[in-house]
């Protein structure tokens, strides 16, 4: 029998759960009730447990799914993640990638996060002024209005039900 220290808090009681390998990152996505963890490469067996014993502890205390990633397999997320955010405002924005590169590194990870923005939030980035910056906004308000057109285009066509579609667990 395991025994974890207990919190009410769920990162920590988390955390608790993989002694005594301590993770090198803990991630929550409280929306999707994920939770990734990176372990150091050396001590990822000991993190994982016999048979995924602290895996599947984790998962029970939390509730949430769990995720285990070596700091290698972590870091190959994160730089395709960036990659395909990149590649998404070069086409939806018409913008080069030196300037994709630099939203994304900004922590922009949708074009609606663009076209949300405040143009003074943009001018913060280098090389940005107010013009350029209106400009990417305006860009991004209208991708969202034109996707958000043809989401619908694609629900009535397909006699969507509304109530269906507004259900809160689903995504769009």
């Amino acid at each position: 029998m395991e025994i974890s220290s207990w919190s009410d808090d769920l990162v920590t009681l988390g955390i608790n759960a993989w002694a005594p390998a301590g993770p090198a990152k803990v991630g929550m996505e409280e929306d999707a009730g994920r939770m990734e963890v990176v372990g150091h490469d050396d001590q990822l067996s000991k993190a994982i447990g016999r048979r995924g014993q602290n895996v599947r502890l984790a998962s029970q205390l939390t509730g949430w799914f769990v995720d285990i990633l070596t700091e290698a397999e972590e870091s190959e997320k994160r730089q395709e993640e960036f990659n395909e955010r990149t590649k998404i405002f070069i086409d939806a924005l018409d913008i080069d990638d030196v300037i994709a590169h630099l939203m994304v590194g900004e922590g922009f990870a949708t074009i609606s996060d663009i076209a949300e923005a405040s143009i003074e939030e943009l001018v913060s980035i280098e090389g940005f002024d107010e013009d350029i910056s209106s400009e990417f906004i305006e860009r991004a308000k209208n991708f969202v209005a034109i996707d958000a057109e043809n989401i619908e285009k694609s629900l009535n066509k397909l006699n969507v039900n509304d109530d269906l579609y507004s259900f809160t667990s689903l995504s769009k």
